[in-house]
């Protein structure tokens, strides 16, 4: 195997990326849409907290891109590409099943970060973001790259479990539209959920985008427990998951 080859990989992997058309424009433009639009419409009664209710809605939105492209996007994808064989016929070319994994994973967390930044660039341009604390901007971004990763991995063991693009895809749209709904993304708060479903809200780390970290975004410290909590509950609930499915196929990360 040439040196190039994994350079070659990844710039494949890449390409599909960037041709993954739902991930790009509901994990890149539709934030942008979305966040524009709720700042237009609602911002003139918030008064003397229009800042603050423009830097909630920047930050609530930025799980956009880890649900559209890493969980529905790839999962998708990659349902579709165990459907035709494609990850067979690369393992053919002498890559093994971890490589091509990990060159997905790089290229899918690279464009996350491209649409991270662009939309960032596009809303603070337009909108007086509030200036996080450093605190606020590490624990966000701590949680913003986990979310990604862990959504990555899950979908890439439904991807696996049910092995064709129909089932993946609609499991994964079903899931995507009830974690917004769950987590207050779509015009209602959580908080306003009867006691049974705030308690399912409250396991999924997306509810504390809406919750906790606008809350922590200028200070220098805040209880994160209960987010913290949330993420090693999906850790967990991924790693069974993954475990059922490489079990399943007899294929290794």
């Amino acid at each position: 195997m040439k040196k190039s080859a994994p350079k070659h990989l990844f710039i494949y992997e890449l390409r599909n990326c960037v041709g993954n058309i739902y991930g790009i424009a509901f994990g890149g433009i539709f934030p942008i849409f979305l966040t524009i639009l709720f700042i237009a419409a609602f911002s003139p009664n918030a008064g003397e907290y229009k800042d603050k209710f423009a830097t909630q809605l920047f930050l609530v939105n930025t799980t956009m891109a880890p649900l559209a492209l890493m969980f529905v996007g790839f999962g998708a994808m990659m349902a579709q590409e165990i459907e035709n064989g494609i990850l067979t016929r690369i393992n053919l070319f002498g890559f093994s099943y971890s490589r091509i994994l990990r060159a997905k994973l790089l290229s899918y967390m690279g464009i996350m970060t491209i649409l991270f930044l662009v939309y960032t660039i596009v809303i603070c341009s337009i909108y007086p973001i509030i200036k996080p604390s450093a605190f606020g901007l590490v624990v966000f971004l701590v949680s913003y790259y986990i979310l990604g990763f862990l959504l990555f991995v899950l979908a890439y063991a439904i991807a696996l479990i049910l092995g064709r693009f129909g089932p993946t895809y609609g499991i994964m749209m079903f899931l995507y539209f009830g974690t917004m709904v769950l987590s207050g993304m779509m015009g209602v708060q959580s908080n306003v959920f009867p006691a049974p479903i705030r308690f399912i809200s409250k396991l999924l780390p997306t509810t504390y985008f809406t919750e906790i970290l606008p809350k922590l975004w200028t200070r220098s410290s805040y209880n994160i427990t209960p987010m913290v909590q949330s993420y090693l509950l999906l850790a967990a609930v991924t790693g069974i998951i993954l475990f059922i499915s490489l079990n399943k196929n007899k294929k290794t990360l």
